[in-house]
């Protein structure tokens, strides 16, 4: 302490860019990351990787997290399919709907576990573009891969149509839902709704009703 270094092993390291990542600093978490990687005091491996990696899917910064994902392949650092997952959740939650559908083309490549995670937050980008052939392609393929899904899949999707204006699909989808038994919100049910009748198809929009039970 006389030097005013103070030691620290990895796990101190992680702990305190997990730190950061929480309070959505992750600036200062990257710094930590990137000094202990210029110093080479001790090695960046896969948790000190994911606790930076989180810390980018908190402030919303894809562009970081898929250059750490790259340098996890460079270093050589073992990638699970949980940190694909992180950066495609950063990507979704900013609407880079392109980038999150290459991630999971990545994943696909390797040969990697492609989880119901992985499907959901790479349908989550469409919701806000209302692009939604993409959503249904990804839902498509985990049906394919006998992915369950859940009621926040079915939930990106059906925005997706909704934004998008694909009436009939976000029917179909409410349709499934309801044969699944996947709880549907009155959001939802007004969505469609008026996803119909924005189309003019007032027979449909009756449907509905009648489906889901809604009344205004």
């Amino acid at each position: 302490m006389g030097n005013g270094r103070i030691d620290a092993d990895d796990r101190t390291y992680t702990a305190a860019i997990g730190a950061f990542g929480e309070g959505f600093e992750c600036e200062r978490a990257l710094a930590i990351f990137d000094a202990v990687g210029k110093s080479g005091v001790v090695p960046r491996g896969p948790e000190m990787f994911g606790a930076a990696l989180r810390a980018c899917e908190r402030s919303g910064e894809w562009e970081e997290a898929v250059h750490l994902l790259r340098t996890m392949v460079d270093v050589r650092v073992s990638i699970i399919t949980i940190a694909y997952n992180v950066v495609i959740s950063a990507c979704g939650g900013t609407g880079e709907w392109r980038k999150a559908f290459q991630l999971v083309a990545d994943m696909t490549d390797r040969k990697m576990d492609r989880d119901v995670f992985t499907y959901t937050s790479a349908i989550r980008p469409c919701q806000k573009s209302g692009y939604w052939m993409g959503a249904l392609d990804l839902m498509d393929a985990m049906v394919e891969r006998s992915v369950q899904m859940g009621g926040i899949t079915f939930s990106a999707a059906l925005d997706a149509c909704c934004v998008g204006g694909a009436w009939g699909q976000a029917l179909e989808l409410l349709n499934s839902m309801v044969k699944q038994r996947v709880e549907i919100s009155e959001f939802q049910h007004s969505s469609v709704f008026n996803s119909c009748m924005k189309a003019g198809r007032r027979w449909e929009a009756a449907e509905v009703r009648e489906l889901t039970g809604y009344m205004s």
